[in-house]
């Protein structure tokens, strides 16, 4: 499952360079969050969406 998110998030990423700043908190996106799930959101900030039930 976990694999299966990851791939959906990658679709739903931004063409182009990944996020380097969160676009929630402003907090630094660390690189190999960046390389591995390239989006707009932190761990922290994306996790708090998905527990809400959304998924951007």
């Amino acid at each position: 499952m976990r694999e299966a998110l990851i791939a959906e998030q990658r679709a739903l990423a931004p063409w182009g360079k990944p996020a380097t700043h969160c676009v929630d908190c402003g907090n630094e996106i660390p690189l190999e969050r960046q390389q591995a799930a390239p989006g707009l959101r932190c761990t922290h900030c994306q996790s708090a969406i998905e527990r809400r039930g959304g998924s951007r």
